[in-house]
């Protein structure tokens, strides 16, 4: 019995060691360049290295804790259920890659370029990315608590369902993005960029929009509940169904919003405090 256990102990380990191509991480290592390499499973955890190009590998399950990639090339990289805890990817270019399933916890991902790359059910926990440019992501189900997305580019993104709970998005530009069903309380969402931005069902409460731009913006049945729209630019917004109760819009510039079915309750307008529902 303990002769067949050492065997299946050894096989494990052959198996897991086979995962990667030898001769692809010893190009690596020489070259600083992989194209299209098979390097799933390898570990390549705090590690220094900046400006390698991996395009188009293959990086499943890779582990890259408190590595530093910075200025790297990952285009097109496959890194699904890959650890990047506390990694240093700034100014990497990761257009078009796949990290769903990842781990992003604490990870720096500032001036990132992540074009139509795809991160769903990923976690990026407390991860920085100020200026990143990640323009038609997708991000669904992922999250994105206390992360700093200040400045960064967020057009056309998917985060649906995504919890980004006391998060910063202040100047960022979220232009027609689906947020719907999204968990966003006391979330920073100072001087943002949200035209056509669709909030539908979300849970938005104690959030800050002061001086963001929500024209033509969808808040519809969301809870807007304590939330500062001081200084918002709402042109044609819809709040319908939304729950204002004690939120303030008193000095938020108001033009043919929709505030149908909405719930009020020492909700502040620029015409006064309504108390429909208290």
């Amino acid at each position: 019995m303990i002769k067949k256990l050492f065997y299946i102990f050894l096989l494990s380990i052959t198996l897991h060691a086979a995962a990667y191509n030898l001769s692809d991480y010893e190009a690596l290592k020489k070259t600083n360049k992989c194209e299209g390499c098979n390097l799933s499973d390898v570990d390549l955890s705090s590690l220094t290295l900046k400006n390698i190009d991996l395009t188009a590998s293959n990086l499943s399950n890779a582990i890259f804790s408190d590595t530093n990639l910075e200025r790297s090339k990952l285009d097109d990289v496959i890194m699904t259920s890959s650890n990047f805890y506390k990694a240093n990817l700034r100014n990497v270019t990761l257009k078009r890659a796949r990290l769903d399933d990842s781990n992003l916890i604490d990870s720096d991902l500032s001036n990132a370029i992540m074009i139509n790359a795809s991160m769903r059910n990923s976690d990026l926990e407390n991860a920085i990315l100020d200026s990143a440019i990640l323009s038609n992501a997708n991000i669904n189900n992922s999250n994105i608590r206390m992360a700093s997305l200040v400045k960064s580019n967020l057009t056309n993104i998917l985060l649906r369902g995504s919890d980004i709970s006391l998060s910063d998005f202040s100047q960022a530009d979220i232009t027609n993005g689906d947020l719907s069903l999204l968990i966003a309380i006391n979330t920073n969402f100072f001087e943002s960029t949200l035209l056509n931005a669709h909030f539908y069902k979300a849970n938005l409460s104690q959030s800050n929009f002061k001086n963001a731009d929500l024209t033509n913006t969808d808040f519809s049945n969301s809870d807007m509940s304590y939330v500062d729209f001081t200084g918002a630019n709402m042109i044609n917004t819809s709040l319908f169904g939304a729950d204002l109760r004690y939120a303030n819009l008193r000095y938020a510039k108001l033009l043919e919003v929709n505030l149908d079915k909405a719930i009020f309750c020492e909700t502040r307008l620029p015409w006064g405090v309504r108390n429909d529902n208290c």
